[in-house]
């Protein structure tokens, strides 16, 4: 689950690398970024997380924490704030889960939910 950011920009060693830029023509539109519906970039992940039993719950903390406590810190903290964003328990549970299998000087003192930053970015 070590995976570089996605939100820098990238240069390619070989221009047949990089992403294509069709050209397109006729009728378009834009949606700037609304759906056409109420669904937010998280009801699916909410919808699945209300349905898990307790037990589950517990089995996704357990495989979600133990990789995301080997991320790189600036990347681990985004990805929790996203946790957070989809269920505040689900986001607490996971950074708690997360924090305990940092070795003890990564360890934060305060969690993302004292400073807020879970409903905010980073």
């Amino acid at each position: 689950m070590n995976h570089e950011p996605s939100f820098e920009s990238r240069t390619y060693a070989e221009p047949s690398w990089a992403p294509s830029t069709p050209t397109v023509s006729g009728l378009t539109q834009r949606n700037n970024g609304h759906l056409p519906h109420s669904n937010s970039h998280y009801a699916q992940a909410q919808g699945l997380w209300k349905v898990l039993s307790a037990k589950d719950k517990a089995h996704l903390i357990a495989n979600l924490s133990a990789p995301l406590s080997q991320v790189r810190k600036d990347i681990r903290d985004k990805i929790l704030v996203m946790f957070h964003k989809v269920d505040q328990g689900y986001g607490s549970r996971l950074e708690a889960a997360v924090n305990k299998l940092l070795p003890k000087e990564q360890q934060p003192k305060y969690t993302l939910e004292y400073f807020g930053l879970h409903g905010r970015g980073l």
